[in-house]
């Protein structure tokens, strides 16, 4: 049995997701439970993890009541065949990872598609299905179409700002130029969730672009994936779009070269070596 413990909305969920799908594909685990006190609500509507009434009692033990025992019984609740290992990642080293023989239970980020490389197609296939079913827009790709995500909102709020922050519109502007070089686009078509912010209306004027944004965030994460060529904002909502429209191994995506601020994620995280880093 795998519990997940998710932290974060779509993007970030789907990277948890992808790593305990990862384990159960080694360990031949197909189904995957949520503890819904820590969300998970988004993959939880996209059919990817289950929902149970009642977590098992040897993981409520030992992950709801910590307090209440000593380090013995959290030993003999690790050890017991009945227990739960948790899955935890070393943010030093990510790939330092023991995957336990019994139940296990996972709780971290797991920013890092090389955590799940060599079962990539499965679970990439398995996320563009449940995408797929709640958009109204099929996935077709589109040709000449250059798509945009662009994340303002929440990233320019105090909590992110100075730890993520929005890219400035300097990075979008050099994207264009340089995804302009390789070939001439019959359309520029952003994505974003603040139709009239200047850096937006800026882009709008100087490449005669054409601005989306959809009720269903899902109808904006297929029309991205449908476009030939993408630009990526430092969002995991964002890197999602391009792996699952375009592959990790596309060389039509522009990706910053880093994601925070604070450049504390290595390169290799989230950007393929295909991708073109800008």
């Amino acid at each position: 049995m795998i519990i997940l413990r998710t932290k974060g909305q779509l993007g970030n969920q789907l990277f948890q997701y992808a790593f305990a799908r990862y384990i159960g594909l080694n360990k031949g685990i197909n189904k995957i439970i949520l503890d819904p006190e820590f969300g998970g609500k988004s993959i939880s509507d996209l059919g990817l993890v289950k929902l149970k009434d009642k977590l098992p009692l040897a993981y409520r033990l030992f992950y709801k009541h910590r307090h209440l025992g000593d380090k013995f019984s959290h030993f003999l609740l690790r050890k017991s065949p009945w227990g739960f290992c948790c899955i935890q990642q070393n943010e030093s080293d990510p790939f330092s990872i023991v995957t336990p023989k019994k139940n296990i239970g996972i709780h971290g980020r797991f920013q890092d598609f090389r955590l799940w490389i060599g079962h990539q197609e499965i679970i990439l296939t398995d996320i563009r299905k449940a995408i797929l079913k709640k958009s109204n827009i099929d996935f077709e790709k589109s040709e000449s179409t250059l798509g945009i995500h662009i994340r303002r909102g929440d990233f320019l709020d105090a909590k992110y700002f100075h730890s993520i922050g929005a890219l400035d519109v300097t990075y979008f502007a050099d994207s264009i130029n340089k995804a302009l070089k390789t070939q001439s686009f019959k359309k520029i078509i952003v994505f974003t969730d603040e139709l009239n912010h200047p850096d937006i209306l800026a882009l709008q004027r100087e490449f005669n672009i054409t601005i989306c944004s959809s009720a269903n965030m899902y109808d904006d994460f297929v029309g991205l994936m449908n476009c030939s060529h993408i630009i990526i904002s430092n969002s995991t909502f964002s890197w999602w779009t391009a792996a699952l429209g375009f592959g990790l191994e596309s060389s039509n995506v522009w990706s910053p070269n880093a994601f925070k601020r604070t450049n504390a994620q290595p390169i290799d995280a989230h950007a393929p070596k295909t991708w073109n880093l800008v």
